[in-house]
């Protein structure tokens, strides 16, 4: 599957420079477009093989986060889930995008979204979550937290492990055991290890990564999802090992009741449900997007 990178160009937007890759609709006369968040500490090439089958039902947008993948880092160093949220009415003016958008998140995203559509619900048509973050904060998060020097010697041991060439063995190696809990059941494709091992090479990845984890995100889209008011669908892997699926369920059960709202646990999926479950993913959003037109209540 192509490289969501072959279409990437740079992107000025809410004063980040962003690497952005555009998907015109496979119909020329569809009309909705739908954002793709990716998690931390990923990039928006995790949905290579999820976006172009998107295209039949949607204009498909992905974006680096500022400081992951290929977008340069916040100009002033501080991340917050707002300040992550905000860039998505900014995209939407830098790229033109009038109408109400869709927007599908994935773990970390996934809780960006949700505040995307709290601050700004009348940008956002429905938001999909993805393996989210949930309330608590799950283990990784936790471990982040609990030491905050590691925003400080966490980036020189990355830098030590994965700096240089003669590095990569070494590197994919270790990659393959870290992302082997996200995948779980499945395994890891050889695709996606590579790619993260050329993503945590990147200068500001891993500080930014501890930089997100310590905003306490989990915390704040718990306050958040109350205020949204477009309708949720919430997916999540009854085998996640990151996430379990109950932090995911008490997140759900803060969301505004709406009867366009809808929970589903996949079984034997985990954290990238949207890579290994695909086609499932796909057809959800095939009967629930139509439905989201419908008038709450």
């Amino acid at each position: 599957m192509p490289s969501l990178y072959e279409r990437a160009h740079a992107v000025d937007a809410g004063g980040s420079r962003l690497c952005v890759s555009r998907l015109g609709a496979a119909a020329p006369a569809l009309e909705r477009t739908v954002i793709l968040l990716h998690g931390n500490p990923t990039h928006m090439d995790i949905f290579r093989e999820l976006a172009p089958p998107l295209r039949s039902m949607r204009n498909v947008v992905a974006f680096d986060h500022p400081g992951l993948g290929r977008s340069d880092a916040f100009r002033n160093g501080v991340c917050t889930l707002e300040r992550s949220a905000m860039l998505v009415p900014a995209l939407l003016d830098a790229l033109d995008i009038r109408g109400p958008v869709d927007l599908i998140g994935q773990s970390h995203g996934a809780m960006v979204a949700v505040t995307a559509a709290a601050l700004v619900p009348d940008r956002i048509r429905s938001v999909t979550l993805l393996a989210s973050g949930g309330t608590p904060a799950h283990g990784a998060y936790r471990l982040l937290r609990g030491a905050p020097g590691m925003v400080h010697w966490l980036p020189p041991i990355a830098a030590g492990l994965y700096g240089g060439t003669s590095r990569t063995s070494a590197a994919r190696t270790f990659t393959r055991l870290a992302v082997r809990g996200s995948f779980h059941p499945h395994a890891a494709p050889g695709w996606f290890v590579d790619d993260e091992v050329t993503n945590l090479r990147g200068p500001t990845t891993v500080a930014t990564m501890v930089a997100l984890a310590l905003d306490n995100p989990c915390e704040k889209v718990a306050g958040h999802i109350g205020q949204v008011q477009c309708p949720l669908l919430m997916v999540h892997g009854e085998d996640d090992e990151l996430v379990d699926i109950k932090y995911a369920r008490n997140l759900w059960r803060k969301a505004p009741s709406d009867p366009r709202g809808r929970f589903r646990a996949l079984p034997n999926a985990g954290h990238m449900l949207h890579i290994t479950h695909r086609d499932e993913l796909l057809a959800l959003l095939d009967t629930w997007w139509p439905q989201c037109d419908q008038r709450a209540g």
